[in-house]
């Protein structure tokens, strides 16, 4: 008797643990996919740094941060980019610059495809994109990319460069990247 009552139980808690990790279409995810607590949890080190072409010995400053929203602060001050910038002002006048190579991330749960429309409403410059999570704006005055993605809103903040042709596709390519892991 308590044999067949063992073998019953782990037979509905396999069934029970099995369905737990269906998608929506009903095809077997990993248990990670649907326990995103933290925006530094989504993407490891080495796969930032691959995808930025980061040198993996270099040194990253990971800081997390809860403000009204997680946060996920990376920089990479060994590895800093150069350029000049226009200033501001009546006469212009460029300045060069040497900055880290940084990337923020900050994510939002249980969010709708009517919050995302709010969220990016103020992207007076926002353009669409497609690949990316359900929906996706890209803005090159904020330069970030902002996506939802299995009811998580993720804005994506990048800059490893001067030239923000580079940002804008580096950015994209992680908002991609980070939108596959949902």
């Amino acid at each position: 008797m308590k044999r067949s009552l063992l073998l019953f139980t782990i037979f509905i808690l396999n069934i029970s643990c099995g369905n737990s990790e269906k998608s929506k279409e009903g095809i077997s995810s990993s248990i990670f996919k649907s326990e995103i607590d933290s925006p530094c949890e989504i993407l490891s080190e080495s796969e930032i740094k691959d995808a930025l072409g980061i040198p993996a010995d270099a040194e990253t400053t990971m800081e997390e941060k809860e403000r009204t929203f997680p946060m996920c602060k990376y920089k990479w001050e060994s590895v800093p980019f150069s350029g000049t910038v226009e200033l501001p002002g009546i006469v212009k006048t460029k300045k060069s610059i040497s900055q880290p190579k940084e990337m923020y991330i900050t994510m939002l749960k249980d969010m709708t495809d009517k919050q995302f429309e709010q969220a990016t409403s103020y992207y007076k410059d926002g353009v669409s994109l497609e690949g990316i999570g359900e929906m996706a704006k890209w803005s090159a005055k904020k330069r970030q990319v902002t996506f939802l993605a299995d009811g998580y809103l993720v804005h994506v903040y990048l800059r490893t460069s001067s030239d923000e042709a580079v940002n804008k596709d580096e950015v994209i390519k992680m908002a991609k990247l980070i939108s596959g892991k949902f």
